[in-house]
């Protein structure tokens, strides 16, 4: 899904959802990282986010 569209739907602005997502992606914050469930990469100009195969279980044990 497009961030744009992402946002939009949840109501938020892009920068408020990419901040949330970085803490729910794989980066490392304070030494630590994060737990991969989210990834966010740009194509041909547009930010896109999906969630992972760990995503996925994440949101399945929910």
């Amino acid at each position: 899904m497009s961030l744009p569209r992402l946002a939009k739907r949840l109501e938020l602005s892009a920068s408020v959802l990419l901040r949330s997502l970085s803490l729910l992606g794989d980066a490392r914050i304070a030494g630590r990282p994060g737990p991969g469930w989210v990834r966010v990469w740009q194509e041909e100009g547009r930010w896109l986010v999906a969630l992972t195969e760990a995503g996925w279980a994440w949101q399945r044990a929910t």
